[in-house]
């Protein structure tokens, strides 16, 4: 079966998720194989702007399935939101058209607890970003998500891959 990837290497917006939108509308399968909700891929289709984070830019085209894959991140919480906020506004999330992979990793609520507990502990050694470097970060990631309305944000690199048809398809600290 051919498959084709776009793969990121960049932090920021390179237009990742405006190219799966518009190869997935010639695929059977779109794999997003790693990342968590960090990223933030914005695609413009005629139902107006969607802001994916998790799903993959695959899921506004009812045909494909959409698999998020063995090197994700997944925040059930986070995907729950999202699934209902595109579900609102008449794109179709079920079970024959999102696919989970059974080793995807599934961040729970203790997961963030306990990144908060590290991150105090590193504080305190002075090994850690101090809550000022961390606004300052986040100050940074927003202005660069505003920057753009087409373009995907992302610190990490991305794989997606579809199948078949001819077309594969967190804060930093």
């Amino acid at each position: 079966m051919p498959a084709n990837i776009v793969v990121g290497s960049q932090w920021g917006d390179e237009g990742k998720g405006k190219i799966i939108d518009i190869m997935a509308s010639r695929a059977d399968v779109v794999v997003r194989a790693t990342g968590g909700n960090n990223a933030g891929h914005t695609v413009v289709t005629e139902k107006g702007k969607f802001i994916l984070n998790l799903l993959p830019s695959g899921i506004l085209h009812p045909e494909v399935t959409c698999v998020l894959g063995t090197g994700m991140v997944i925040d059930l919480e986070h995907l729950a939101g999202e699934m209902e906020a595109i579900e609102a506004r008449g794109v179709k999330v079920e079970p024959e058209n999102l696919k989970l992979s059974d080793k995807a990793t599934i961040s729970m609520p203790w997961h963030k607890v306990q990144d908060g507990l590290e991150e105090d502990r590193l504080a305190k050694k002075g090994g850690a970003l101090t809550d000022e470097q961390k606004k300052q970060v986040e100050e940074l990631m927003k202005a660069n998500q505003q920057s753009t309305d087409t373009q995907s944000n992302t610190t990490q690199s991305e794989q997606k891959a579809t199948q078949n048809k001819g077309t594969g398809a967190t804060k930093p600290w």
